[in-house]
């Protein structure tokens, strides 16, 4: 079966500018700046679907970040819904799949399985092949 075609998956992730993600960290919880105003946390699953979105979103950004989250470990509700497309984002991701993971609340840091930074190749995002764990990041260095 095509990871694709499961909506329960083991891991979600969520996309972040390295500098959003340290900034929206209080009291052990992550709330992304976009939050007010959707009402949720954008996330997706699967390497070559959170690729695209990375692609389709972020193609600008020089360091995003990537959070691996265990869905099991969310204290919010996660609903896999259809897409709410961000305006100015590019469409390709919306053409491979029809439900995405929301975090209806904030995210807790227990939660997130691992960090990395998606590496940049030719301008394109490639999935990182190593995460590291939230604790054995020190002044937001990756």
């Amino acid at each position: 079966m095509n990871e694709l075609s499961n909506p329960n998956p083991e891991f979600i992730f969520h996309l972040v500018p390295k500098m959003d993600f340290f900034t929206q960290i209080q009291d052990n919880i992550y709330t992304p700046k976009r939050f007010s105003q959707d009402g949720f946390i954008h996330c997706t699953y699967g390497e070559d679907l959170t690729i695209l979105v990375a692609n389709d979103y972020f193609s600008k950004e020089l360091e995003l970040l990537i959070l691996k989250i265990s869905l099991n470990k969310v204290k919010a509700k996660v609903r896999f819904e259809a897409p709410k497309p961000i305006p100015g984002g590019k469409s390709s991701h919306l053409q491979v799949n029809s439900l995405y993971p929301h975090i209806y609340g904030s995210l807790n840091l227990d939660s997130i399985e691992g960090i990395a930074k998606l590496p940049k190749i030719n301008y394109v995002f490639h999935f990182p092949k190593v995460f590291k764990y939230y604790s054995e990041i020190k002044d937001g260095k990756i």
